[in-house]
């Protein structure tokens, strides 16, 4: 009796073992469709296409996009392009009424229609988890990893550059996810806000390579929006000090043939070319080409939506280099 109730214990362990062995392959909850964080930013291939991802918030401010401005290009608020329509319409008369009214515009309005605060801090969400998340779990080598974050900073540097130019003021989010952060929160000081900026870029310009057979971020892409931030920061040596960065790289200069600079990629010998991002050149997929074509060329029918200035026309030459002589105008 002793024997049979040992055999039947022994027999009910190897059953239960089985199952448990069962159970333990058939709940395995490890999603077959998907990857995890670790598994994304541990390898140097995949945590590369997660920053391409990056890339594309340049097509969304873009001239393309209304990222930048929901009322059209930005260059109809200033001396350079004037949209020749009252029509209450979207690149229209929104445009002009920011550029034109004598009252000015409610901070409300112009918020609606420059604001991008909720697109860039949304953005700006994307990259402070990719940073967190390679300072994580890399498990690669340490220049790839730098090199990494540094477009990943170069990236948030630019969008709180865009925030910045609109606001002047904000809260600075990083890539410590755990802070708690509220609505009725101070926000960080003007000159906080640009310091972290020029923190961000100069990072990215440290860190980054000089030039890149892919088409990716460089040093000099740094310097250029670490230019461009410190002249809305009003601080003008820093300004300079990143502009000539460029310039003495010797990497980058006019182009030969004006017309060149528009036409043209670095990769066909666009020496202007700093910051660089390709659409389709397969063909045209877009309407820009149609609203702003001349009214009067064959087949436009919805063209001269905008037109330029006087102002800007009297600031080119002739095509033979003489001047203009505007005063029969």
């Amino acid at each position: 009796m002793n024997i049979m109730k040992k055999y039947t214990l022994l027999s009910l362990i190897a059953c239960v073992a089985l199952l448990l062995n069962s159970c333990n392959s058939y709940m395995d909850l490890t999603p077959t469709n998907s990857q995890s964080d670790k598994m994304l930013f541990a390898d140097a291939s995949y945590t590369e296409l997660a920053v391409n991802r990056f890339y594309h918030f340049f097509d969304a401010m873009g001239q393309f996009d209304v990222g930048q401005s929901s009322v059209g290009l930005t260059e109809g608020m200033t001396e350079t392009l004037k949209y020749g329509c009252t029509t209450l319409n979207t690149h229209m008369w929104f445009a002009n009424q920011i550029a034109y009214a004598e009252d000015g515009l409610p901070a409300s309005t112009a918020a609606f229609f420059l604001g991008s605060w909720d697109l860039l801090y949304g953005y700006i969400s994307q990259i402070n988890i990719a940073i967190r998340n390679i300072n994580k779990y890399a498990a690669y080598d340490e220049a790839t990893k730098t090199r990494l974050l540094a477009e990943c900073r170069l990236f948030r540097g630019w969008l709180y550059f865009e925030i910045l130019k609109r606001s002047k003021q904000c809260i600075l989010r990083t890539e410590d996810l755990d802070k708690t952060y509220q609505y009725n929160m101070p926000l960080s000081s003007e000159a906080d806000c640009w310091q972290y900026v020029y923190d961000e870029l100069e990072f990215a310009a440290t860190n980054l390579p000089e030039t890149s057979s892919t088409g990716r971020l460089t040093k000099y892409a740094a310097y250029g929006l670490l230019s461009r931030a410190m002249l809305y920061a009003e601080r003008w040596q820093d300004s300079y000090d990143a502009a000539y960065a460029v310039i003495k790289s010797g990497k980058y200069s006019l182009t030969a043939d004006y017309k060149t600079a528009w036409s043209t990629t670095a990769a066909q010998g666009n020496t202007e070319s700093i910051i660089e991002y390709q659409y389709n050149l397969s063909g045209v997929t877009h309407s820009f080409d149609l609203n702003f074509s001349p009214g009067g060329d064959a087949g436009v029918v919805t063209g001269a939506l905008g037109t330029p200035t006087q102002e800007m026309v009297e600031m080119y030459e002739k095509t033979n280099g003489t001047e203009v002589d505007w005063s029969e105008w």
